[in-house]
């Protein structure tokens, strides 16, 4: 299984779905995709800040689906994590928004595979993911470009 990690709100949907797209049209595995969103709903910071919704994982999962069956997607809402970690600290008024903070929440939530890899919404692969996701990393913490 190949896990893949994406964080954001309802606006990153597009995005989200479209470097799946990408990935399954250049990646030759037949291994099933797993994909991890985490969500939140700070709507009191700004209106646009809503979750992904529900109508929209279930829109993902139809279209994963059809390019093969055991592809799957689960949402998590980190809302609680952020909460308690960042809630009403500068970072809410940065340039960027709260949403690029959640993915380091990947180590408190319940489930996490050992390994995934997290890819922003605006990455698109142009040759087969396997490349990247298949390099060995037992003997590192983490890896990052």
């Amino acid at each position: 299984m190949i896990n893949i990690l994406f964080c954001g709100n309802s606006g990153v949907f597009d995005g989200m779905l479209t470097c799946a797209l990408s990935l399954f049209k250049r990646s030759a595995t037949k291994e099933p995709f797993h994909f991890m969103v985490f969500t939140m709903d700070l709507h009191e910071l700004k209106e646009k800040y809503t979750p992904v919704s529900d109508k929209q994982i279930s829109f993902f999962e139809r279209v994963i689906k059809e390019y093969n069956p055991e592809n799957s997607v689960v949402k998590v809402d980190v809302t609680p994590f952020y909460n308690a970690e960042f809630k009403n600290s500068p970072n809410e008024q940065c340039y960027c928004s709260p949403y690029t903070l959640i993915r380091l929440f990947a180590d408190k939530v319940d489930g996490v595979p050992d390994k995934f890899l997290y890819l922003d919404v605006d990455v698109m692969a142009n040759r087969d993911i396997t490349l990247l996701y298949d390099i060995d990393v037992l003997q590192v913490e983490y890896a990052a470009a």
